[in-house]
């Protein structure tokens, strides 16, 4: 399941960060179960797919709001349109 422009799915983005932190340590992923989740949790941190899907949920949140904010919501959209363009733009570079 691709997203919109070629968005990394969280699948890629978890081989890829495994295979940078490979790189990065000189071994395998962690096997030790003491360090997984510390992992798990700074790949969460860095995600982009992660931002993108919070930043979407807002998005379409605010698209629900009564017409009555309709100006304020609008500024608000676009400043989290622009963050998620950001994000897909980034994504496709990596």
């Amino acid at each position: 399941m691709k997203m919109m422009n070629d968005m990394k799915t969280l699948l890629e983005e978890v081989q890829l960060f495994c295979r940078e932190t490979d790189i990065e340590i000189g071994e395998y992923w962690s096997n030790d179960y003491d360090e997984l989740p510390l992992q798990i949790e700074k790949f969460i941190k860095h995600s982009k797919w992660v931002k993108y899907q919070k930043i979407k949920a807002q998005v379409d949140i605010l698209k629900d709001v009564d017409d009555g904010y309709i100006d304020n919501v609008a500024v608000r959209i676009y400043s989290l349109q622009k963050q998620l363009k950001q994000l897909e733009d980034e994504s496709k570079t990596d």
